[in-house]
């Protein structure tokens, strides 16, 4: 069955992102899968639309401009949503410098017909003519009606002043849409009254009226009806019957009936005196068909909520508060279809939008980032990131393997860079090439939900759910806190002591560790029982109120001034809720406590004078309490990540970036130098290379082993294993590979020397034609010996494909292409350098170097590449090692050709760079799976026509996981659009600047006494020729040769080439075993790999010779395992019709 190991890291995550534009206005409604989307008018006077995309991207859509509007003002909107069906209806007034006014008036449609993600979408079609009335004027506000099933078309009021300025009839407009909601007028038939002093409201509705005569025209009807206390605000609910009834906010909340309101004098029913529904300021509706979620300001700008049936409306309400006072603005709210997950939006006085999310099991609000993809932007997360690796039962990674994700309370996450809401019911999530799963959770502190794996509907890949507690390591850190001293003693990772700064008291320290130690004590109980982990909170809440009302206080185990609490007349149980407004609203606590009742934990304060008790009973619940304690007893929250999370150590990932740095050109100087120098006897070597794979050894034993995926695993360490599949070192390749660094990198194009255009034409287009017949011919039949039964290939099977005869062949067929390159090789690397030395945006990467490294310095392919692996090889280099890499910006390269290096203490330093550094190089390579490598310039595609919903994402939820479908390719799409001929994707060039690293950091330092030394020589030259022929390639810009053609030359090239190194390899193999060299389990691990080396080069050079053919499948079988010399990964792509 399969297995799962995953490791965690609370830290700061980065995403290439930027926060949503302030705005003056918004509106949230449901998009086509039920989830927010945000209608808002900028500070810019641009109509815009925020929505996921069908990546699970927020997405910013520039409404004016779908709408051909682009030179207008927008001045005011409107949009309400058919509560049932989703349908749309939006209204907008623009202000031209040519016409004056004008209205927008769009038919209704549903978001699941058209793709309002869409960077390119047009509305245009949907904008209905005028058709008479009278002429639009200065619009100051638009207001619609909640849309109902009943109306053609929403009940919509303009006003052409602001409401406080609105006196008379003539202030205001109804909206006139005819039946065939194709045109619109503007009626002047509302009336005010007559001496009205100025309007404090205004809500249209639809009311059923029932008269004794009947009339072809529209009917005029007013009627008063008493006005409640105070009166500020309105809003409308629509009835189980699809009528307007109408809430009136002032010193109470009243509810007037739909029946109510078309009769004179009616009083309605005061449906909530409370507090926080007292002085009402703003009030906002958001409805499913059977719920209805009430928001309401009040004078002091805090904002509570409440929910309930709209049948049980005026039964009255019990609400909550939400928003403190004084930190509340304008706001909108909207209950998710999908999840009927309350969803609010609120802005500050500046209109920076803030959305909070509440899930629905516990209650418990949180605060989720609200931004849209961005090419050249950071935005800063914190988050719990988890690295999770999914194995078969060969402990051979599953690759883009569907697992069922669940979580126990709702919440918004990233998941392989795509973002994905997870819940109890579960969500379809892919893994990747490389077998893996990566989470990035936001959370404000350290609370998390606990996570499960399962199986998806049809399959059987898991007895059970296997399940993962992001917040283990911060737990594990926390369990030593036992005492006041442990928290004196607690250190920063970045220097001084955690305390410093804070005023907390002695006996403030003493009651705040014995919180975290009981609060831990009960996580650890939790953990000790079957699913304790994932108890849901809304349950045991809604158990423990009914159990603990009306009893004891019980006992107090620690705490502030817990002798208030003691002597409280009562005490008032509250739901988590409420905990988004007490942690935000209450800034000083005189009294706090933890308590048990009957073997039930509970957190509880004194807030003038009254009581409140929360029980703590979920590992989400404990965390919380921890939180408060840290920010508000001990006031450490903004630190808690440089105590117990991870933080990266910039100024030695500065020094390994440019030790890298200077390695890369110092090699490739060597190269230069010694390419000038051996040109001649290039031939001589292919001449020795054909003699010794003739002469090779072959031990039978050896050859028979065969490649079965049940390999041994004693040369691995679980050091080693943790080490490499920890989230911190895979920081750089998560970004690389799903944070939008493969998917988006752009740099200006280069044009190649003329003697390179000749060696297109001359040297390397005659030999295409040979090299390609020779990979799809032994090739193919390699990969399908492979694929009909991988568990029984041995060399001998491939070596009997190959022979002695073909493999000379082989060699005089890439002979004649590496000779005349390397007389050009000067010319190759000159281009070469000047490549990587050009600027490059870099998504994530350009920020971080920005940031942390540039020192003022522009971003170059070369340095982009060398951050790239700066960050992980530091991290590896300090586990191992316990210090950071040696300093190798002093090291000449030549020293190392030419075995000279002067200071003997140099060699192990060396050593262990070079290794740790081939070692992550090899893991980016794997990266690469996911990148398209065979169209230097491909454009990426967007997932749906203008004005057309991609359909298959919206049915099938992995469609998201896609490589080609990343969330910032519709931007860069846009950008290519936008920028110079010469602006190019990059995606295949990672490969090339990695292969010529690879190739500088495997010099092979060999040991005096190693067998077939020449043959481990060759094989490193020969994988420099290939770089070398790569390239030649790609640097040829020859006008008239395709892209397409030059994939076909790269993959035919790395296809014959990977002959010749297999055999090679087999040759230092079958001399190493017959010697005894070294263990032989080690050696048998090398022919191993050199099997899957050689069917995953195959393999992938014939799916790119047969592109356009039928399709070719990757099948990642292998685990990385590294040893203390040389870094064995087994992998395969398998060909499969």
């Amino acid at each position: 069955m399969a297995t799962l190991t995953y490791d965690a890291e609370l830290m700061t995550q980065q995403v290439a992102a930027i926060a949503v534009p302030n705005s003056k206005r918004f509106v949230c409604a449901n998009d086509e899968k039920g989830n927010i989307m945000i209608f808002s008018l900028g500070t810019d006077a641009v109509f815009y639309l925020c929505k996921e995309d069908a990546t699970g991207s927020r997405r910013m859509i520039n409404l004016s401009a779908a709408l051909k509007v682009n030179e207008a003002k927008v001045t005011a909107f409107d949009v309400v949503q058919n509560a049932t069906d989703l349908t749309l209806y939006i209204v907008a007034a623009l202000q031209t410098s040519t016409s004056g006014t004008d209205l927008l008036v769009l038919k209704p449609f549903k978001p699941e017909y058209v793709d309002l993600s869409n960077l390119d979408l047009d509305l245009s079609d949907y904008i209905m003519n005028r058709s008479g009335g009278a002429e639009p004027k200065g619009i100051a506000a638009i207001y619609m009606s909640t849309s109902d099933k009943l109306s053609t078309y929403p009940q919509t009021v303009i006003a052409y002043l602001p409401i406080s300025q609105v006196s008379k009839s003539t202030d205001l407009a109804r909206l006139n849409v005819n039946s065939n909601v194709n045109g619109w007028s503007l009626a002047s038939d509302l009336s005010l009254p007559e001496d009205a002093f100025k309007i404090v409201a205004i809500c249209p509705g639809e009311l059923k009226l029932d008269l004794v005569f009947t009339t072809t025209d529209e009917y005029p009807f007013s009627v008063t009806l008493e006005c409640p206390s105070e009166a500020k605000s309105l809003a409308a609910v629509v009835d189980e019957h699809g009528y307007t009834s109408l809430l009136v906010g002032g010193a109470s909340l009243t509810y007037f009936t739909a029946e109510e309101c078309v009769h004179k004098d009616s009083q309605g029913t005061t449906i909530s005196g409370d507090t926080i529904f007292s002085g009402v300021q703003e009030l906002y509706v958001s409805q499913t068909s059977e719920k209805a979620s009430i928001f309401a300001s009040n004078s002091a700008l805090g904002v509570g909520y409440a929910v309930t049936s709209i049948r049980d409306l005026a039964q009255g309400l019990s609400p909550t508060p939400l928003i403190p006072d004084a930190k509340g603005g304008s706001f909108s709210p909207v209950i998710t279809q999908n999840t009927e997950r309350l969803q609010f939006v609120v802005a500050n006085f500046e209109g920076a939008l803030t959305l909070l999310q509440q899930d629905p099991e516990s209650g418990i609000w949180a605060t989720t980032p609200l931004y849209t993809p961005s090419l050249n932007t950071n935005l800063d997360v914190q988050a719990y990131t988890v690295h999770i690796s999914l194995l078969d039962q060969n402990s051979s990674p599953m690759v883009r393997e569907a697992v069922l994700l669940s979580s126990t309370g709702w919440v918004d996450i990233l998941v392989n860079g795509r973002g994905c809401g997870v819940g109890p019911s579960g969500t379809p999530v892919l893994s990747d090439e490389s077998g893996t799963v990566t989470l990035v959770i936001p959370t404000a502190d350290i609370a998390t939900f606990i996570f499960t794996v399962g199986n998806v509907e049809g399959s059987t890949l898991f007895k059970s759910s296997l399940e993962i507690d992001p917040s283990f390591k911060v737990h594990d850190a926390l369990s030593q806190i036992r005492t006041a001293d442990d928290l004196k003693a607690a250190k920063l990772q970045t220097g001084g002591f955690l305390l410093d700064g804070s005023n907390a008291s002695d006996d403030d320290l003493d009651q705040a560790a014995s919180a975290i130690a009981k609060l831990h004590d009960l996580r650890r109980s939790l953990a000790a029982q079957p699913n304790g982990l994932r108890t849901v909170a809304k349950v045991v809440n809604q158990q423990l109120v009914s159990v603990r009302s009306g009893r004891s206080l019980g006992r107090i185990v620690c705490g502030r001034n817990v002798e208030r609490i003691k002597s409280a007349e009562s005490i008032s149980d509250v739901f988590w809720d409420a905990w988004e407004w007490f942690t935000n609203g209450v800034r000083k606590i005189v009294s706090w406590a933890i308590g048990e009742v009957e073997d039930v934990m509970s957190f509880l304060v004194d807030i003038g004078g009254q009581v409140l008790r929360w029980a703590v009973t979920t590992v989400v619940q404990i965390g919380k309490v921890m939180a408060w304690v840290f920010e508000k007893v001990l006031e450490i929250a903004e630190k808690i990540i440089e105590w117990i999370g991870f933080i990266f150590d910039w100024g030695a990932i500065q020094n390994t970036h440019k030790s890298i740095v200077h390695f890369m050109n110092s090699s490739l100087d060597c190269g230069t130098t010694n390419l000038n120098t051996i040109a001649n006897s290039v031939d001589g070597f292919f001449v020795d290379l054909e003699t010794t794979t003739k002469g090779a050894i072959y031990p039978d034993e050896l050859i028979q082993q065969t490649a079965s995926p049940s390999v041994p695993q004693t040369l691995d360490t679980e050091p080693q294993k943790s080490t490499l599949n920890s989230t911190k070192v895979n920081y750089s390749k998560y970004q690389f590979t799903h944070g939008g660094a493969s998917a988006a990198s752009t740099m200006s194009g280069s044009q190649s020397s003329d003697p390179l255009h000749q060696a297109w034409t001359d040297i390397i287009e005659p030999a295409i034609v040979t090299l390609q017949k020779t990979v799809n011919t032994i090739g193919n039949d390699i990969v399908m010996l492979f694929s009909q039964n991988a568990s029984s290939l041995n060399t001998g099977q491939i070596l009997q494909k190959l022979g002695a005869d073909v493999l000379v062949g082989i060699i005089d067929a890439i002979r004649t292409v590496v000779v005349g390159l390397v007389r050009l090789g000067g010319d190759i690397i000159k281009d070469f350098k000047d490549y990587i030395n050009e600027e490059i945006n870099i998504p994530i990467f350009s920020g971080l170097w920005k940031t942390f490294i540039s020192g003022g310095t522009e971003l170059t392919l070369l340095d982009g590449l060398a951050l790239l692996l700066a960050i992980p090889v530091t991290i590896i280099y300090k586990i191992l090692t316990n210090k950071a890499p040696a300093d190798m910006t002093s090291l000449d390269y030549n020293t190392l050709v030419t075995g000279k290096i002067s200071d003997a203490s140099q060699e192990l330093p060396v050593n262990h760079f070079m290794s740790v550094s081939n070692l992550t190089i090899h893991a980016f390579w794997g990266a690469l799976q996911v990148v398209d490598d065979i169209n230097l310039y491909s454009e990426p595609i967007e997932p749906a026509a203008s004005g057309q919903y991609p359909k298959k994402a919206l049915h099938d939820p992995l469609w998201k996981f896609r490589p080609a479908n990343h969330p910032l390719q519709p931007h860069l799409h846009r950008k290519l659009k936008r920028e110079p001929r010469g602006l190019a994707t990059i995606l295949t060039d990672w490969r090339l600047a990695l292969g010529v690293l690879g190739r500088g950091m495997s010099f092979p330092l060999l040991d005096e006494n190693a067998p077939a030394t020449w043959a481990r020589w060759a094989s490193w030259l020969l994988g420099c020729a290939s770089v070398l022929v790569n390239a030649a390639i790609r640097s040829c810009t020859v006008e008239d040769v395709p892209a397409s053609l030059k994939a076909r030359a790269l993959a035919a090239t790395d296809g014959v080439i990977g002959f010749i190194n297999f055999a090679l390899v087999c040759t230092v193999n079958g001399v190493e075993y017959e010697k005894k060299y070294q263990n032989p389990a080690f050696t048998t691990m090398q022919v191993f790999s050199s099997i899957f080396d050689l069917v995953n080069t195959e393999g992938s050079s014939i799916a790119k010779l047969t592109a356009g053919e039928p399709c070719f499948y990757t099948i990642i079988v292998h685990p990385a395992m590294p040893s203390a010399t040389q870094t064995i990964r087994l992998s395969a792509n398998v060909v499969v019709p």
